[in-house]
């Protein structure tokens, strides 16, 4: 339920309905390849539980 809440976000957000500070899909640490959520700047896979709304972290993708 959690990552289809996130995906929601994040399809909101780049369609410009509502606007997103800091979240794992936005970031450019973020990485989804084949179903694994991976995070370059933790150097680790993230668990769906493990993805973050709001992080301090966070690097928006150029």
């Amino acid at each position: 339920m959690l990552n289809g809440l996130l995906k929601l976000i994040y399809d909101l957000n780049k369609s410009g309905i509502i606007t997103i500070q800091r979240m794992c899909f936005t970031c450019s640490n973020y990485q989804l390849e084949q179903g694994v959520h991976y995070c370059k700047l933790l150097k680790s896979q993230l668990a769906e539980n493990e993805l973050r709304i709001d992080c301090q972290e966070h690097e928006l993708q150029i």
